[in-house]
């Protein structure tokens, strides 16, 4: 119980399972203000009883054809990076719709496999940050030795936060939290491949 929120924690065995994803599920609500609270009993089962701030309104989803339509990849390929499969084919469907070009690589050792072979091929990369035997900082270092023009965005589903010296330093232009609307995916990107900055950041 003391450790169910940490990343790649699991009592099964090698090959048995990663665990149930607490990490990503315990960092999307705190990044909403919320709260998830967890408790279990031996033979009596388990309650997780997750707590989010009220809203004032609430207002319908906002049809984002016409925002994917305006920020158009222009057949720009983009390398996306993660090592959980289903999260990449989230990200390829909503690239796919923005007009970008996508192949994916599940986790930072096929990342770099890709990249090696033809590090040339790839107009911009985004990858996971936390992941097993290489992460997304350290894959973010390497992209940027080679390719120092290229440019390369980070996603975390925890709360965590790297500081604008820190992203700089290591060369990686935007910091993106999960989950993430195709709307500011779109507005990133476009600004990643544009000689000025045409749209505020999203800071939520």
């Amino acid at each position: 119980m003391d450790r169910i929120f940490e990343p790649y924690y699991t009592t099964k065995e090698k090959d048995k399972g990663t665990g149930l994803g607490l990490t990503i599920v315990h960092g999307i609500v705190r990044n909403h203000g919320g709260d998830i609270v967890v408790k279990s009993k031996v033979g009596e089962g388990t309650r997780v009883d997750v707590f989010f701030p009220a809203a004032a309104d609430v207002t319908p989803e906002e049809d984002l054809t016409p925002v994917m339509g305006e920020w158009t990849g222009g057949g720009r390929r983009l390398l996306c990076v993660d090592d959980e499969a289903s999260a990449l084919k989230v990200l390829e469907e909503m690239l796919r719709e923005l007009g970008y070009e996508v192949c994916s690589a599940v986790g930072g050792m096929e990342a770099l496999e890709v990249f090696k072979r033809e590090p040339d091929l790839f107009d911009g990369v985004i990858t996971d940050k936390v992941m097993p035997n290489i992460d997304g900082l350290e894959l973010a270092r390497y992209f940027k030795r080679v390719r120092p023009g290229m440019p390369v965005i980070l996603c975390t589903g925890y709360a965590d936060d790297l500081s604008e010296k820190e992203l700089d330093d290591i060369g990686v232009f935007d910091y993106l939290h999960k989950p993430f609307a195709a709307d500011q995916l779109g507005c990133t990107l476009k600004e990643a491949f544009s000689t000025k900055p045409f749209c505020e950041k999203n800071d939520n």
